[in-house]
Parts: C-alpha cells; sequence; structure tokens
C-alpha cells in the first residue's frame, strides 16, 4: 500500500490478510488479500466478470501503481475465478462483515 491509498482500501487489505490461504505454496504468484483487494475495487468500479476484473486493471496502471506502490502485476481472469472459486464463503463472509464494521468504527462509512 502507499501512502495515498485510502483508509477504506487500507482497512480491506487488513481483514483480507486475516483470509487464511488454502492454495499450496508452488507455483502462487499473487498474495491471497491483494487479489481480494483488486476483486472489490474492480467490482465496486463496475465489473461484473472475470473478464472486467482483470480489464479493469489492465486499463489503470496509474491507479494501481497509486494505490499499491509496488508492482505484483494484474491477475488473468482465470487466476481470479479459480481464487474466488475455491475460496471458503465463510472466509469471504467474515472478511467483508470486519471490513465493513471497521470502516463504520473509523467513520468511513455511516
Amino acid at each position: 500500500m502507499s501512502e495515498e491509498t485510502p483508509l477504506a482500501i487500507k482497512l480491506l487489505a487488513e481483514h483480507a490478510r486475516q483470509i487464511q490461504d488454502f492454495r499450496r505454496d508452488l507455483g502462487k504468484r499473487y498474495p491471497l488479500w491483494y487479489v481480494v483487494v483488486l476483486a472489490v475495487i474492480a467490482v465496486v468500479g463496475g465489473a461484473d466478470s472475470w473478464l472486467d476484473i482483470a480489464a479493469f486493471w489492465q486499463a489503470r496502471p496509474a491507479l494501481h501503481q497509486r494505490l499499491f506502490g509496488h508492482d505484483y502485476g494484474i491477475p488473468a481472469h482465470d487466476t481470479f475465478r479459480r481464487i474466488f472459486v475455491l475460496l471458503p464463503f465463510a472466509s469471504i463472509q467474515r472478511c467483508f462483515r470486519d471490513w465493513l464494521a471497521a470502516m463504520q468504527a473509523a467513520s468511513v462509512c455511516g
């Protein structure tokens, strides 16, 4: 995360880091929290498919650099699909619930 990253995104990343990564270490290219955060931002930005999520970030390299301050690269749409298909629903549900509670506590949202 960079200094310019909004608090809501920093809080999302903090809670996404709490999701236990179910993947094997071999071949793991992107941190799980990073994939989750990219997907959420893209969906809020209007993406409604795995292709759209990948395309959202491919079209916005400057935004990616400003928010993350580093370059893990942009996962392919198949990577987003594969991770979210296998991600236990309870894990993502807990992440979002805790993220929204943290934003409310920080007065980021109503």
